[in-house]
């Protein structure tokens, strides 16, 4: 079962303030110390059905915020996230925090690390108060310290529960920043900050006579965003992507109406431009 966090009531356990109750949720736990866990790595591989899952829940999104209780100033550890590559006992290591815990009682850290749905916790460093026997939740193990990028493979199995938790929080923009404490703008992006709201302007710098004998129009046009997209629309014609100059050629003796429309890479449009004229004999 995951502990879904509701009104930020974990997110307070981590220091971590969050803007909305269900963009976040907390996975594994912390309590109870018993083992030590040694220079080994270790990878919780099942969770026990009763308690918290240690597994990243869908839609996925980034762990930005770590939590692990030790007794002992001065030790050291590698927070991991693994993915399970689909084979038994395989893993890839997908990110780590490097720490070094300060004083004594509970320690948290943040993070930034993107993960998908079904990546586990897991941890490599010799301190005390790493685990607790639980069953049925195991912990797969092994020698050695795999970087980032790199594939682990477990050598042994034991029935505990990992002493560590973390939060994840959704990433909408899939720009690797925590929607919650990270990402001002979760719709864009282009964008850690505030959202960009500014549409561009569009504005005509040659047209046609109010009144004119020919039947070639020609429209240039300009925007105060370099980057902007243009849209044009003739009459009841629907908008169709443009550039400048836009030519339109046999027009009929009648009015003409000729709409400018500018868009920016997030969507933010204005009001278009309008120009309108009659051919005339």
């Amino acid at each position: 079962m995951r502990a879904r966090v509701i009104i930020g009531l974990a997110l307070a356990v981590l220091g971590v303030q969050p803007a909305s109750a269900q963009a976040a949720t907390q996975i594994g736990q912390t309590g109870a110390q018993i083992g030590a866990c040694g220079s080994q790595t270790r990878v919780q591989s099942v969770s026990d059905p009763a308690g918290p899952s240690y597994a990243v829940p869908a839609p996925g999104g980034v762990i930005t915020a770590w939590r692990i209780d030790v007794a002992v100033a001065g030790q050291a550890a590698e927070l991991k996230v693994f993915h399970p590559t689909g084979t038994a006992d395989q893993y890839r290591v997908i990110g780590q925090t490097d720490v070094t815990f300060p004083g004594t009682g509970p320690r948290q850290f943040p993070a930034q690390i993107p993960a998908a749905a079904g990546d586990v916790l897991g941890v490599t460093g010799g301190y005390d108060g790493c685990y607790a026997t639980s069953d049925p939740a195991s912990v797969a193990t092994g020698p050695g310290d795999p970087d980032v990028g790199t594939d682990f493979a477990a050598t042994g199995v034991f029935f505990s529960e990992l002493n560590l938790a973390a939060i994840v929080e959704l990433d909408a923009d899939h720009d690797g920043f925590g929607d919650e404490t990270q990402d001002q703008c979760p719709a864009q992006s282009t964008t850690t900050g505030p959202c960009d709201l500014k549409a561009p302007f569009g504005r005509l710098t040659k047209h046609p006579k109010k009144r004119s004998k020919s039947g070639t129009a020609i429209f240039k046009f300009t925007t105060d965003d370099p980057a902007a997209s243009y849209e044009c629309k003739l009459d009841k014609k629907p908008f169709a992507a443009c550039t400048s100059p836009k030519k339109y050629r046999k027009l009929k003796i009648r009015k003409h109406a000729f709409r400018l429309r500018a868009s920016d890479a997030v969507g933010n449009a204005a009001k278009p431009a309008v120009f309108r004229w009659r051919v005339v004999n």
